[in-house]
């Protein structure tokens, strides 16, 4: 990896999303960046994020993967993805937890005004800002709004870091195709459990709906098969098929600023889901030397730095030294 001079190497699809494995040490270092500080949780939206913070995010995901210029925008909006999602939990772990339990706000007086030790990358200053914005008023409607259109989506998938991506790269590969999977398939195969079982009731009859649709489609007629599935269960849309769409049309980024106040405790569960099995990915626990360098404000120098819920829900941390000549 780059202490060795050594660029990871990726694997691109046809609409030149990385899969493969690394795709999966791309989307741990991606969130990595996303929380080491250089664009400060305290903005109001990654769209004001400084130009020159994301070309050294940039540059360093560059340094660290052989990538291609043209992904350039889609890495950065991936990474502004992971920044919200990071957003979320701080909020909902720390702001409020505290605010709501009282229990915790007796072992943890200080949580409002002082940054989680465990992110170094955080500076008083912006954490201050960060916690004025999230216990207003309007922010707590807003979160109210975003929790109902949560639970509003029944049916999530079970993917994790892997993706619909890698989920739709590993059927290519057990297939032995390069022909697009078809979204209704990586709709039931995105809410499996390990065993290859579905993890609701729901799910179930969702997929044994998508069945028939497809039987039907077999004999001429043509339907949107993942949709009317949602439609003939009475599932309401909003929030199921966002998450395969975004797969279909990777440029799909999102915009608004609250969009994951309320999605991320699920995000959260299916990833410490997908890791525990480490038999998915066997190299991200065996081969650590991906994780070589998590920069700081402090430009030029390593810091110890989090990379929790990745390897058997321990911390790593990583050593000090000197980045830049």
């Amino acid at each position: 990896m780059k202490s060795k001079g050594i660029q990871q190497k990726v694997t691109y699809n046809k609409r030149s999303q990385l899969v493969g494995k690394g795709a999966i040490r791309y989307s741990t270092y991606s969130g990595a960046l996303a929380r080491n500080g250089w664009v400060p949780i305290d903005l109001p939206n990654w769209h004001n994020a400084d130009e020159v913070k994301l070309d050294m995010i940039w540059k360093e995901m560059k340094a660290t993967f052989d990538l291609d210029d043209c992904v350039r925008h889609q890495t950065l909006s991936n990474i502004g993805n992971n920044w919200r999602g990071f957003k979320s939990r701080l909020t909902n772990n720390f702001i409020m937890k505290y605010m709501n339990d009282p229990i915790y706000r007796a072992k943890n007086p200080h949580t409002l005004m002082y940054p989680p030790a465990i992110y170094p990358g955080i500076t008083q200053p912006v954490w201050h800002n960060f916690v004025a914005s999230r216990t207003t008023p309007e922010f707590q409607e807003l979160r109210k709004l975003q929790q109902a259109r949560r639970a509003e989506n029944d049916n999530p998938h079970h993917l994790g870091r892997k993706g619909y991506p890698n989920l739709e790269y590993e059927l290519q590969q057990q297939r032995n195709t390069e022909e697009e999977i078809e979204r209704a398939v990586l709709w039931k195969e995105a809410r499996k459990d390990k065993k290859g079982e579905y993890a609701k009731e729901s799910d179930k009859e969702i997929a044994s709906t998508i069945d028939s649709l497809l039987e039907k489609r077999k004999q001429g007629e043509v339907v949107e098969i993942v949709m009317k599935a949602l439609e003939e269960k009475s599932h309401g849309h909003q929030g199921l098929s966002t998450d395969i769409e975004a797969h279909f049309s990777p440029n799909m980024v999102q915009e608004n600023e609250y969009e994951d106040i309320a999605n991320d405790h699920v995000e959260q569960e299916h990833v410490e889901h997908n890791i525990e099995d480490k038999s998915d990915y066997p190299n991200l626990v065996q081969d650590e030397s991906f994780i070589d360098v998590i920069v700081t404000p402090n430009e030029g120098t390593w810091s110890q730095f989090d990379l929790e819920n990745l390897v058997d829900k321990q911390v790593i941390t990583l050593s000090f030294g000197k980045f830049y000549d």
